[in-house]
């Protein structure tokens, strides 16, 4: 996970030398098309620290010159699950998680054609799922038993966002925050002969995501 967060890093750090580079060039020469109160995003691609997904978002857009939004995201997100105490271990399968991250925007130069954003948010996790281990009964005869798992995040994030316009009501954009996860706390519901342990907070630790955007503003 140390490239990821490298990664998230380089990205913040690039998004504020392109902002800079351009909006005294390309920038300052294009004039925006009013901006609209609401902005509705779809994620085709998201990433976290847990895996990788797809999300949506909606924005709603304050003050005379809409310096200031609103988000209120949300995401898909998918875990390879790895337990070697499970049944098939043959057969790769996933956690899912979604995500709730509201949050505020900062538009320090308004809207551009090129536009760039900041702004911090809150982040919640919720992950439930369940898998097949391997045991025996009371008569030490072989079973398969279920046991159900549940994981729940809260953290908070710096993000910055930089939104290219295209036409009148659209635009593209990268998105990438880092911040810390205060509280990550797992659960597991088994049989007694289950290896796991049944309930766990993994502390303090460093959290992060980034994804592709799609707007449309109405």
């Amino acid at each position: 996970m140390k490239g990821f967060y490298i990664f998230l890093l380089t990205l913040t750090f690039g998004y504020n030398s392109l902002y800079a580079q351009n909006q005294d060039v390309a920038i300052t020469q294009t004039t925006a098309a009013t901006p609209k109160d609401n902005i509705a995003r779809l994620y085709p691609f998201a990433v976290m620290d847990v895996g990788v997904g797809v999300g949506a978002s909606f924005e709603r857009l304050f003050g005379q010159k809409k310096n200031l939004g609103l988000v209120l995201p949300g995401f898909l997100i998918l875990q390879s699950n790895s337990n070697p105490a499970t049944v098939d271990q043959n057969n790769k399968s996933y956690d899912a998680y979604f995500y709730f991250a509201p949050g505020f925007k900062f538009y320090p130069k308004g809207h551009k054609k090129l536009t760039y954003a900041f702004g911090p948010s809150l982040m919640f996790g919720f992950c439930n799922s369940k898998f097949e281990i391997p045991g025996t009964n009371d008569k030490g005869e072989p079973i398969t038993a279920t046991v159900r798992y549940a994981r729940k995040r809260f953290g908070v994030l710096a993000n910055n966002y930089v939104t290219l316009e295209f036409g009148k009501y659209f635009d593209i954009g990268l998105e990438g925050g880092l911040g810390v996860c205060y509280f990550d706390r797992e659960s597991y519901k088994g049989p007694e002969f289950y290896p796991g342990d049944p309930s766990k907070n993994k502390g303090v630790d460093i959290t992060g995501q980034f994804s592709l955007s799609i707007g449309y503003k109405f």
